[in-house]
């Protein structure tokens, strides 16, 4: 049985790109100074969650404690524009 090259080629992945952030930042959310006082060296650990797309464990970890991520879409890398 023969097949055509057309068949064997890859699928296009109907998933589009995803554009990391080289730069992050972790801001306070308001009115959670109580649980930010046990967490207070995480905004210092911004750079650990740059330049790599995060899971949801790690997103909500850092809701958790009293945090949010901020992105800055200005610093794409050139590659994922």
């Amino acid at each position: 049985m023969t097949t055509s090259s057309q068949e064997c080629s890859p699928a296009v992945s109907p998933v589009p790109q995803i554009r990391s952030f080289p730069h992050r930042i972790i801001r306070p959310l308001a009115d959670k100074e109580a649980i930010q006082r046990n967490f207070v060296t995480l905004p210092n650990r911004a750079a650990n969650f740059s330049n790599r797309n995060l899971t949801l464990n790690e997103r909500f970890g850092i809701i958790e404690r009293g945090y949010y991520l901020e992105s800055h879409p200005d610093d794409v890398s050139p590659h994922n524009k």
